[in-house]
């Protein structure tokens, strides 16, 4: 009906595709999981319970407490919050500069 109107020289296009790397980063990673939930499932051994016996890991006594299954550690816990806070502290005030500016 629109192309009728004003002698037929109005007419509506389709809107282009907008496609961005952002868009094209997370096509990679979500093809790369599925791909990787999929070998997972067919496959014969599942995963296994690993526990780390030597080596630095093993002498962190940080996280020692949130990953086994004994006493929880408070200040492990505590340490994984605060870098949990900072890092979204850090992105809000990246997005609140990106909006003032």
């Amino acid at each position: 009906m629109a192309s009728r109107q004003n002698g037929g020289n109005i007419r509506q296009y389709r809107k282009p595709l907008n496609i961005n790397l952002g868009m094209v980063i997370f096509g990679a990673i979500f093809l790369y999981i599925i791909i990787c939930v999929v070998m997972y499932l067919f496959r014969d051994e599942k995963v296994v319970s690993y526990r780390v016996q030597e080596g630095s890991l093993s002498e962190d006594n940080v996280f020692t407490g949130i990953t086994t299954n004994q006493i929880v550690d408070v200040s492990g816990i505590v340490l994984y919050l605060s870098i949990a806070a900072m890092f979204v502290f850090l992105t809000v005030q990246v997005i609140q500069k990106r909006r003032w500016s």
